[in-house]
């Protein structure tokens, strides 16, 4: 099983990772806080990394590593810190500081449902792969259509978050 999810999330990554460069809502029970944050708002990048390490210590040891994995990504697939580099990189200097923050929050919402258990998460492979693939052709298009998309993907996953409280 856990070969199986290595290669789903390999295969995943290769997908998601090939983007070519062309508040706090009421908090449910026993769900990290910053899960209830549906968009950056008036969060600073500063606040982010105190949100994630929140979110840390809610996940057990096996978590925490499927976690880790997807921000950090293998060997020869890049993961979610590299992802949102290559984004970020798409918008203007004026826009990068909120897309960094927004890439960063969604990565937290997406990496924590990600590094669930198989039979407990709802953002799986094919889930990845699809926004991978709206994502790369997005930034083909241009930058309205990249923002379109990551606005999608935004409210895609907070729907998921609300659907499992």
């Amino acid at each position: 099983m856990r070969l199986t999810r290595h290669l789903y999330f390999m295969f995943g990554f290769f997908l998601l990772v090939s983007v070519s460069p062309s508040l706090a809502a009421p908090q449910a029970e026993g769900r990290p806080p910053v899960l209830s944050i549906e968009s950056v708002g008036d969060l600073t990048l500063e606040e982010l990394p105190l949100l994630k390490e929140e979110l840390l210590v809610t996940l057990n040891s096996d978590e925490q590593h499927w976690y880790k994995t997807f921000h950090e990504g293998l060997l020869f697939f890049s993961g979610w810190n590299d992802i949102t580099r290559r984004v970020v990189s798409q918008f203007s200097a004026e826009e990068q500081t909120k897309k960094l923050a927004e890439m960063q929050l969604l990565g937290i919402k997406i990496g924590y449902e990600w590094s669930k258990d198989n039979s407990a998460r709802k953002v799986d492979n094919d889930t990845l792969r699809q926004w991978g693939k709206d994502l790369r052709r997005a930034a083909r298009e241009d930058v309205a259509q990249l923002a379109e998309v990551l606005s999608r993907i935004e409210s895609e996953i907070n729907l998921i978050i609300k659907s499992s409280s």
